[in-house]
């Protein structure tokens, strides 16, 4: 069955549009995986698959929007290297002891967490510093942001990071997503001390009863700040901090200089298990190392309903790479944990959303985005 599928992907083709290899039988393919899948018992259909055939079928299914046999084939795989957590003597490489301690992350068992940081202590010198940023995430999760601060800051020392300790420092922080969540909070958001949101620009328009009016610090994918710098009369829109994934890529003349422009620290990433975060979560992991006051998340719900049409203007295009990329359950249970151990707060949406189990998260996924 893996050979057909491979068999009907356009030579050099990654799939990522599935409209052009609907028409190869690609989609049956990979539905008849899940068919397969489904009738599967545990216990049996994982006797033969290690951690990495698992996650091979799950990245599959995850083309063919399949969310709950991929989330089955997640988790024999988690439930795997969990199980190597226990048993490990911390002879590991950078990769193993990174899926070892996103793992442990999502879990947060407490004996676990112990357990990994024994192996930690064990590791030769230089893997144990490729892997250092990975203990520093999961002590946001495990012991909340005061600790998080305490083995973070140490690492500031990117570009521009000092003043922009320095802008935070204290202040209330409001982090605004693309989502319309029906809920009146622009003047909510508004009454925070700094405003955050993502890949803004002067031609951005927000529903300001709903998203609010300000926009104070933006973190920029390189695509989209990139785009920025090319058009002409499009500007950052008052932004008065740009946080971009690596300022050296870009020419930052004179003319932007009452603008901050710094790189996003992003050694922390590595703590989502088998992916990356979101940005929201990218910018928690990069903000929470300074003392900044009270930080709320509004309008986001993790692909429970369509972003809006400047994100995402038809359907097809939510690529099925973004459930690969960024592992939909790590970035739901990421956010939990910081809202359960009191570093965050949410909006009601968002909240409800968080409160979900993993599974019937999936189940949400699988209801308003399966392909027809």
């Amino acid at each position: 069955m893996l050979e057909t599928i491979t068999s009907v992907l356009p030579p050099g083709s990654k799939a990522k549009n599935l409209e052009s290899v609907r028409s190869t039988g690609f989609l049956d393919a990979v539905g008849a995986l899940d068919r397969f899948v489904e009738a599967q018992e545990d216990s049996a259909f994982a006797g033969g698959l290690d951690c990495w055939h698992c996650f091979v079928l799950q990245n599959l299914l995850l083309l063919g929007m399949h969310f709950r046999t991929a989330h089955r084939c997640r988790r024999i795989a988690a439930d795997r290297v969990l199980a190597k957590v226990v048993t490990s003597e911390g002879k590991l490489d950078k990769g193993g002891f990174l899926l070892m301690a996103g793992a442990v992350a999502e879990d947060g068992s407490k004996g676990l967490v112990g357990r990994l940081g024994s192996i930690y202590k064990q590791l030769p010198g230089d893997v144990a510093r490729a892997v250092r940023p990975a203990m520093r995430g999961l002590a946001l999760l495990d012991a909340g942001r005061e600790r998080y601060r305490k083995v973070s800051l140490p690492t500031v020392d990117d570009r521009n990071d000092g003043e922009f300790q320095r802008y935070l420092h204290g202040r209330s922080v409001a982090i605004v997503g693309p989502v319309d969540s029906h809920l009146d909070s622009g003047p909510e958001i508004d009454g925070f001390d700094v405003v955050v949101r993502f890949n803004h620009t002067s031609s951005s328009r927000y529903d300001t009863s709903k998203h609010g009016s300000r926009t104070d610090v933006s973190y920029y994918t390189n695509p989209a700040f990139r785009k920025l710098v090319e058009s002409k009369g499009d500007g950052l829109g008052g932004t008065r901090v740009a946080v971009l994934q690596d300022c050296a890529e870009f020419p930052l003349d004179s003319s932007s200089r009452e603008c901050l422009f710094r790189n996003q620290y992003r050694r922390s990433n590595s703590i989502f298990f088998k992916s990356h975060g979101n940005a929201v979560q990218r910018a928690l992991l990069d903000m929470l190392r300074f003392e900044v006051g009270h930080v709320k998340l509004f309008n986001m719900n993790l692909w429970l309903t369509p972003h809006s049409e400047r994100y995402l203007a038809r359907r097809s295009s939510l690529d099925p790479h973004t459930f690969i990329y960024h592992d939909a359950i790590t970035n739901l249970s990421f956010l939990r944990r910081l809202l359960e151990n009191g570093s965050v707060d949410a909006d009601d949406v968002l909240r409800n959303v968080l409160g979900l189990s993993n599974e019937a998260y999936v189940s949400e996924l699988a209801a308003r985005h399966a392909l027809p």
